[in-house]
């Protein structure tokens, strides 16, 4: 017999898929509101640290995405995890969409930084644990008689030390506007409030993106190309608000705040961490990029010493902090020129399939190919190297960073 991979919900934590209907299921001696089905058991609360959570918002999300809507499953069978006659009684499952999802969690997740799982996987419901019941015979026939039905699951989320996030299993863009549980915390690392909304897939938005015409990249001298280019920019918004409904209108409002010539990038950011409905849907958005094929760069440089020495003093694991949203663009050269009249500086680089990264060139009014990325990122690699400035005519050294999304 198997050991079950439950925890106890007050205590552990765990990303699970949820059914919609649980109260048939509620036989035996675990809470209606507590019927899942394990896609992971990620250890304790107490444990958790904020890069933790990050990734574990990151999985419900790829888990949330690797559905069209509600998925079913079958009760293929009855069996006891543990010991025969005090462990857990679970519905074993069957369903081709089980798979894919519990693939997209551990698609994200480093098996080597949580705890041992049982392989292969078999998915299941755990009903009751028979120690805990007084007729077990009962509970048994009751589980048997369910063999053959279908469960429709909905949701899928982390539970953490009792607390459940729910978030629907994505469906088409023109399903009606629903509530969910938003999967990203808050500054503190605390899950945020539920909001009203509704997603649309990854791949929708990177489609509707690449499918727009690009701006020329002029320089902003040339004021007919700023002109042609602007109505074109435009024309692209209009477009994505079109089909793309609500996330369109998030994704213009926050692209037109951060990219145009007054630059609003701290308001937007101010936006999100205050919870302002279209700056976190802008941010829920970029979040759900696809990941990126290019190389990405980022140019950094800060007056403040003290800031420039903690940047520099970064070592490979360390985490540097998206704060919400940061851009990255397509040309290195582009990255090193933003640094500014400066002889020193860092590169921050992500490699093809680095980090999650939306391609926001054709709704842009920035004079380069600009990707934003909503993911906190994670130090691979530290190496000092020397370029030549063609600009400034002269030697700059850099502190070159390979990272990718945590």
């Amino acid at each position: 017999m198997e050991t079950d991979l439950d925890e106890p919900l007050h205590t552990g934590v765990m990303i699970a898929l949820w059914p919609s209907s649980p109260a048939k299921y509620a036989i035996g001696s675990e809470p209606v509101d507590q019927l899942h089905v394990t896609l992971g058991f990620l250890g304790e609360a107490d444990d958790l640290s904020r890069g933790d959570r990050t990734t574990i918002d990151a999985a419900t999300r790829a888990a949330a995405n690797a559905a069209d809507g509600p998925i079913e499953a079958t009760v293929a069978g009855v069996d006891v995890f543990g010991d025969d006659d005090g462990g857990a009684l679970v519905l074993l499952l069957d369903g081709p969409a089980l798979p894919a999802v519990h693939d997209a969690v551990w698609s994200v997740l480093d098996e080597d930084e949580w705890p041992d799982q049982f392989v292969p996987w078999r998915p299941h419901m755990t009903v009751a644990y028979l120690d805990h019941v007084a007729d077990q015979a009962a509970v048994r026939a009751a589980a048997e008689a369910l063999v053959g039905e279908t469960i429709e699951i909905a949701h899928v989320g982390p539970a953490i030390d009792g607390e459940q996030h729910r978030v629907p299993l994505w469906a088409d863009v023109s399903r009606e506007t629903s509530q969910f549980a938003n999967p990203y915390h808050d500054e503190l690392g605390r899950f945020a409030r539920k909001r009203e909304g509704r997603r649309v897939s990854t791949g929708r938005v990177a489609s509707v993106l690449g499918g727009l015409a690009r701006p020329d990249q002029m320089p902003h001298s040339d004021v007919d190309a700023v002109l042609a280019n602007r109505d074109l920019v435009d024309a692209n918004r209009a477009t994505v608000i079109e089909q793309l409904g609500a996330d369109g209108e998030a994704l213009v409002a926050g692209a037109r705040a951060w990219t145009g010539a007054a630059n609003q990038i701290e308001t937007v950011r101010a936006g999100i961490a205050s919870g302002d409905p279209t700056m976190t849907r802008f941010r829920d958005v970029v979040a759900a990029a696809p990941l990126n094929e290019v190389p990405l760069y980022r140019g950094m440089h800060y007056t403040d010493q003290a800031m420039f020495d903690a940047l520099t003093s970064l070592k490979e694991g360390d985490v540097l902090p998206a704060r919400h949203i940061a851009s990255f663009s397509a040309s290195r050269a582009r990255a090193i020129a933003r640094m500014g009249q400066t002889d020193e500086g860092v590169i921050v680089t992500i490699t093809p399939g680095g980090a999650p990264a939306l391609d926001v060139d054709s709704i842009s009014n920035t004079r380069e190919h600009e990707f934003l990325v909503a993911h906190d990122l994670r130090v691979k690699s530290v190496k000092h190297t020397r370029t030549w400035d063609e600009d400034e005519e002269a030697e700059m050294v850099l502190v070159e960073l390979e990272v990718e999304a945590v």
